[in-house]
Formats: structure tokens, sequence, C-alpha cells
């Protein structure tokens, strides 16, 4: 006989059914992601309850079965949880190796065309081709003599009727080089006005420098030859001859103590090897952690050695370029108060000074003359070390007073060098020009800087000390607690670019 219906209703069996269905749909939505197997389970507990009087007793029997088994599903939903997030942290941690190999790949590819520039627009002539030729009436065109031979260029890409393949041009000097990009701008006064020069990126940096241009947020977008170094202790840039008389690569130095556990003797082989791949004059400066007391970071030679070589008097003094330090005014011999021992970096510091042909301005120029003040401690640590010719740039150099917010226990150094820029001073006062040095601070004025070939001026406000107390009279104190009101109702925690530069408006106006 079948089971005797014990329920009240007799529609359990299509109670049951839509509890199956609804069952059913509760699991399809866990499998896509939109439920937890925990909410999954929490929403059958509670239509059971709601339904459970109108079942029969082996349909409550089948929930309670399924019921029981969905912590076991919760279980194994957790554990499948857990080892896809370790799957998925294992796959970011090689997808993020996998992009730093990329990344080093490509910054190698960019440092193998460092030589190189891509020109566009250049006319192709069919057949024999003298793309060098051609080349060297562009660098004329540019006003540009060059000192050393154009290595190699050809042409790259398929050939298309009716467009020009982009050229790729070999420099055997670097120098070259940079006063070819340097002088681009003067192809737009040329018949080489649909001529362009630009660097030779790599795809990847190709790419990011098309998807900057075209963001409607940047109005400019150019590149800068880089100077890159596998060691982190040096931040390089360059300075081209329009702000210094010659190009210039300085470096910012920082080299962590002997025997910490971030030294590495060959940091200054590091330093040495881009130095020489520059081709330019240098400005070392920073924290170098090392010990050179008074030792010459020069080669001695002494005159008997030069005479057995045959060198004749007059070019003895040339020789290790010394005759530059006494054309300025130097004093070949320095002064360093640091009476430490020359330690290991200080030997591979010096070394790399004579290789170079590098010279410390410490103790050289300045207040600093004669003195060679100490910067941390009792000891010179912080150095600025240069090209023989770059003294001739050197207005000044300083060892300043220590200050807690810019070291724990380091002085700051500070290099005054000219430029090479001519200056127009204007101040405008009482309707007349009058040039800097016959500036008066005590009357109403602004400085108009004109730099020679830009159109643009700056002005620059001065300061006068005796009218410092109209400055405080014209001060609005209730703008001064509104502007106080609104900095103590920011919560730095959640506070955007907006408000920032808001407030940062206000103080501008206020002052």
């Amino acid at each position: 006989m079948p089971a005797r219906n014990t329920t009240k209703h007799g529609n359990g069996g299509k109670l049951f059914s839509d509890m199956c269905t609804f069952i059913k749909d509760k699991c399809n939505e866990m499998k896509d992601d939109n439920m937890t197997a925990y909410e999954t389970m929490e929403a059958l507990n509670e239509r059971f309850i709601k339904e459970s009087d109108k079942l029969q007793d082996t349909e409550k029997t089948a929930l309670n079965v399924l019921t029981l088994l969905m912590p076991v599903l919760d279980a194994f939903s957790a554990r499948q949880d857990e080892t896809l997030l370790i799957h998925d942290t294992k796959i970011n941690r090689l997808q993020g190796g996998v992009r730093n190999i990329e990344y080093a790949n490509d910054a190698l590819d960019q440092q193998s065309r460092r030589d190189h520039l891509r020109v566009t627009g250049l006319p192709e002539v069919e057949g024999d081709e003298d793309i060098i030729d051609t080349l060297m009436t562009l660098a004329r065109a540019m006003k540009v003599v060059l000192t050393g031979k154009i290595g190699d260029a050809y042409r790259t890409g398929k050939k298309t009727p009716g467009k020009n393949r982009q050229v790729i041009v070999k420099f055997e000097n670097r120098t070259d080089r940079f006063k070819f990009l340097a002088s681009r701008k003067e192809l737009k006064q040329t018949d080489f006005k649909d001529v362009y020069v630009n660097e030779d990126l790599t795809p990847l940096r190709f790419k990011l420098s098309q998807l900057v241009r075209k963001n409607e947020d940047v109005k400019n977008a150019h590149t800068r030859d880089p100077f890159t170094c596998s060691s982190h202790c040096v931040l390089w840039f360059a300075i081209d001859d329009k702000l210094l008389f010659q190009n210039t690569l300085f470096g910012v130095v920082y080299i962590p103590p002997d025997g910490s556990l971030y030294s590495r003797v060959d940091m200054f082989n590091e330093i040495e090897n881009v130095i020489n791949e520059s081709d330019l004059q240098v400005c070392l400066l920073g924290d170098f952690n090392a010990h050179c007391s008074n030792c010459n970071e020069y080669v001695d030679i002494e005159s008997n050695i030069l005479d057995f070589c045959n060198v004749p008097n007059i070019e003895q003094s040339l020789v290790n370029n010394l005759h530059i330090l006494d054309e300025c005014g130097i004093p070949v011999v320095r002064q360093s108060q640091d009476k430490h021992k020359v330690d290991n970096y200080g030997k591979k510091l010096l070394e790399l000074c004579r290789s170079l042909e590098l010279f410390f301005v410490n103790g050289r120029v300045g207040n600093d003359r004669g003195i060679g003040l100490t910067t941390c401690n009792n000891s010179v640590m912080d150095y600025a070390i240069v090209s023989p010719n770059l003294f001739r740039s050197i207005v000044d150099f300083n060892v300043l007073i220590f200050d807690p917010i810019l070291s724990d226990i380091h002085k700051p150094i500070c290099l005054h060098l000219c430029t090479s820029l001519t200056c127009v001073v204007d101040v405008y006062m009482n309707n007349s020009n009058v040039y800097d040095n016959d500036m008066d601070n005590t009357h109403d004025s602004n400085i108009v800087l004109t730099l020679h070939g830009e159109s643009e001026s700056i002005v620059k406000p001065i300061w006068a000390r005796d009218r410092a107390p109209v400055f405080t009279e014209n001060l609005d104190d209730a703008s001064i607690d509104e502007l106080l009101n609104r900095l103590e109702d920011i919560d730095p925690k959640n506070t955007d670019n907006v408000t920032v530069n808001n407030v940062v408006e206000d103080c501008i106006t206020f002052l």
C-alpha cells in the first residue's frame, strides 16, 4: 500500500517539487557567485521552517538530509575558496615577476638605443640612397656641427607607396646625438619643416607616450634622454648647454654605510660605468659614507718621471687637468678636517676620482676654501665632486648648519652654479627701468625676468623689509579665521585632491 499522507493538506507533492526547484535555484546562484554557501543554507532553513507543516514526512526527511549536507558543502566551498586564493596569489606573483622581467628587458632594450635617434618624414629616394649625406644636410640646416661621424643610418619598416619610412641614426659621439636632438626645433624654419627628430623608443615606451598624449588633461608630453644605473644609490639627471655652459650629468648619491646589509663596493663601479657611457661633464653630490681624509684624488706625477718620458716642460702642467684648477684660482691641495683613516669606501671613491679625473669641491671653494668642514659628526661624508671644467661655473660652496628636518645627523652641503642664460632684469618703479644692481627694496616694485630668446616673462615680487607692518595691517582677520575653520573641518583620512587644491588657492589668494 502507498504511504499514508500525514499532512493536513493534500498538495504536499507540489510543495516538495517547489522546494526542490527553490534549492536548485539557490545552488545556481551560489554557482554564479551571487550567493555564498552559508547564505544558501540560511535561505533553505527559512523556507523549510515556513513550509514544513505542509510537507509529508518523507519529504521532510529528504529536505532534512539536504539541509544536513549544506554545512559539508559550505566546508568544501570554504576549502575551495582558500585554494583559489592561494592560486590567485601565486598567479599574481608570477604575473608580477613576468612584468618585472619585461620592464627589465625593456630598460636594457632602451639602453641599447642610447646612441640612436629616429627621424620621421625624411624624403626617401628610389634606388641607391645616401642617407648619411642627407642627415649631414639636415644637421647643417639645424646649424649643428658634428664633432664625430654618424656611425650608421638605415630605413626601417615596410615600403608603402607615397610614404617615407623612418630612419634610425646611430651616432659615434653621444654629444653629437645630444646636439642633434636638442636643435630639432630649428627645422621649423627650414625646408625640412615636415621632418621630425625623436628619441628611438622601445615599443612599450612609445605606446606609453602615445597614451599620455591622448589624455585630455595633458597639455604637452615629451621624452627625456634618461641616465639609468642598475644600482639604486644614485638619482641621475642631465642639464643641457642651454642652461649650463656644457652638457652636464648630475648624480644625487646615497651609498649605504660600509658593513651594512645594503652595502656593496661595486656601487662605485656602477657609478663609473654610467659616467663613462655618458660622455658628459659630471657633478656628483651626496652622502658617500667614505672617509677620504685629505688624500689627493688625483695622480701626482713627479717631474723627473715626465722628463724621462720626454714630456715637454710646457705640457707637463697639462697632465691631470690640474692646470684648469690653477686657471680658476682653485688650490690643487684641498683641506679637510676629517682626521679619520681612509676606509674601504674612501679608497674606492679616491680611485673613482683618479680614474675619471674628478675633483672634490669640499675644502677648495667658497666659504669652505682652505677649511674642509665636517658634514657628519667629526667626519666628511658628504661631498660635491665635479669634472675640472665645471669649476669655471662654480660660484660658491658651503657646508650649512645642521637641520634636523633635513637629516638625522648630516649637515647639508650647498653648491652654487652660474648659468649660461643671459637675463634682462627690469624693476618697474616710478615708470622707469633699472637693473638689479640699482634695485631699492624699500619701494613697491617687482622684478620681471626675461630670459634671452624667450617670449614669456617671470614676475618676481620683491620683499621690502621696512614695509612689513603695512603687510601685517592688510591681513584680513576674518579671512584668516575662515581659513582656519575650513582646515579644522577637513578630515585627513577622507580628503581628495579637489579639496586640497581649493585650500591652496585660498591661501594664495589670501596672501
